[in-house]
C-alpha cells in the first residue's frame, strides 16, 4: 500500500511540474524575450480578431468561444504555452493574484451562469478593459468590454496569471506606452524565461468523493438494499477532452460484509463522465448478498465502473459536485469457480450516490 502512495505522489509531481521539451529555436526565442514584450505581443495579437463571430466550441477564425479564442491567440504568439481547454480548467491552472497586481495580458475570470461556476474568461488590456469572445448580449463575438460595465463588474470573480510577471521590472499595469526612462531601464535588466507552464502540461485536480452505495436487487429478489459506503481519493489531469487519472478507494461493502481497497485508473470525458477499472484487495471474507455463501473477489481487473457528475459549484477554487456511479466487482465462489450469472450480477453490481469535492493540485504543491 505504501508503495502505491509513493508511485502516486511521484507520478503527480512529475506529470504536473515537468515541462515537455520544445524545439531549440522556439525555446530560445521565449527565454530571451522580455516579459513586457511577451505580454505586448499576446495582447496585440488578441486585438487582431475583434469582430470574429462567437461559436460554441470554436477554436479558429471561423468562430471562437472564450477559451478557444485565448488558446488560438497563444498559438500565434507563444506556441510553447498551452492552456487547458475550458474557462474553469484555466482558472484552476492559473496563478490567482490580487486585483491590484494584475498586468496587461493577465486573465480575468467570470461567473456568468446559474451554476455558480467559472464559465467565462477574457484577457486584461489595462484601464479596466478586457478583450474576450462573448456569447450573448448587445454585442457578441470578439469584443472589448469594461469591468465598469454593470454586468461584467458583477460577474467578475478573479484575475489569473500564467505569463511571467513584469513586477520589479518597471512593470506597467495600464495601456499607456512606457516612458523613455522605463524603456532604458528595461533594456538593462536581465531577461526572464517564461513560466514553467509549457506545452503538454495539464492542470492536475485532486478529487475527494464520499458516497452511499446501494442496489435494486440481489440474486434472491428485486428490492432496494443498502450496499455500504465508499471514500475515494483520485488525481486527475484535466486540460483536454479526455483526461487520465488514478486513485484509491476505501469501500465498506455491506452487501458482501467485507472491507475492500480498490486501486483504480480512469479516463474522464468532457468533465462529465468518468470510466475506471482497477485491482481490488479485500479484508475479510466475502459473502454473497442475502446469503451466508462465501465468495472470493478477483484481484486483477477486479472492479470497473462509470461515474456521472454534475457541473461544479465553485467556491474560490474548491468545486462541489453531485456524483452517481454504477460499478461491477468480479466475484467467484470460495473454490474459485464461476458464480451463476444472476448471482454474479446480484453480488457485483452496485450504485453509488454522493458528493465530490475537487481542489487544484497547485493549492498543495508550490
Amino acid at each position: 500500500m505504501m508503495r502505491f502512495f509513493r508511485v502516486l505522489l511521484i507520478f503527480s509531481v512529475v506529470f504536473v511540474r515537468q515541462p515537455v521539451p520544445v524545439s531549440a529555436q522556439s525555446d530560445a526565442g521565449l527565454t530571451t524575450t522580455h516579459p513586457h514584450t511577451l505580454r505586448e505581443q499576446f495582447t496585440a495579437e488578441a486585438k487582431k480578431y475583434v469582430g470574429t463571430p462567437y461559436k460554441y466550441g470554436g477554436t479558429d477564425t471561423r468562430g471562437f468561444d472564450c477559451s478557444g479564442y485565448i488558446n488560438y491567440v497563444l498559438a500565434q504568439t507563444i506556441p510553447n504555452i498551452v492552456l487547458p481547454r475550458t474557462s474553469e480548467a484555466i482558472y484552476n491552472y492559473a496563478h490567482i493574484i490580487p486585483d491590484e497586481q494584475r498586468e496587461i495580458g493577465d486573465l480575468l475570470f467570470f461567473k456568468t451562469t446559474a451554476s455558480g461556476r467559472i464559465s467565462h474568461v477574457g484577457i486584461f488590456l489595462g484601464n479596466n478593459q478586457f478583450i474576450h469572445a462573448a456569447s450573448d448580449g448587445p454585442n457578441t463575438g470578439v469584443i472589448i468590454s469594461s469591468l465598469q460595465e454593470s454586468y461584467w463588474g458583477k460577474a467578475y470573480v478573479a484575475s489569473g496569471q500564467f505569463l511571467p510577471s513584469t513586477r520589479g521590472q518597471t512593470a506597467r499595469t495600464d495601456a499607456s506606452s512606457p516612458s523613455k526612462e522605463q524603456e532604458s531601464a528595461t533594456t538593462k535588466q536581465k531577461n526572464i524565461p517564461v513560466a514553467e507552464h509549457t506545452s503538454g502540461t495539464r492542470a492536475a485536480v485532486l478529487e475527494i468523493t464520499a458516497t452511499g452505495d446501494w442496489s435494486l436487487f440481489t440474486a434472491q429478489k428485486f428490492a432496494p438494499n443498502f450496499r455500504g459506503s465508499t471514500g475515494t481519493v483520485y488525481l486527475s489531469f484535466s486540460g483536454t477532452t479526455i483526461s487520465p487519472g488514478m486513485g484509491i478507494q476505501f469501500r465498506y461493502n455491506a452487501g458482501t460484509r467485507s472491507f475492500q481497497i480498490p486501486l483504480i485508473a480512469g479516463l474522464s470525458i468532457f468533465n462529465f463522465m468518468q470510466f475506471y477499472a482497477g485491482l481490488v484487495f479485500t479484508i475479510g471474507e466475502n459473502k454473497i448478498p442475502g446469503t451466508d455463501q462465501k465468495a472470493s473477489s478477483s484481484i486483477f481487473t477486479g472492479i470497473f465502473g462509470v461515474t456521472f457528475q454534475t457541473p461544479a459549484v465553485t467556491i474560490k477554487k474548491i468545486g462541489l459536485r453531485v456524483v452517481q456511479s454504477i460499478t461491477y466487482t468480479l466475484y467467484k465462489t470460495a473454490d474459485n469457480t464461476r458464480l451463476p450469472f444472476f448471482t454474479s450480477l446480484g453480488a457485483g453490481i452496485a450504485c453509488a450516490t454522493g458528493i465530490r469535492v475537487t481542489f487544484p493540485l497547485s493549492a498543495f504543491i508550490k
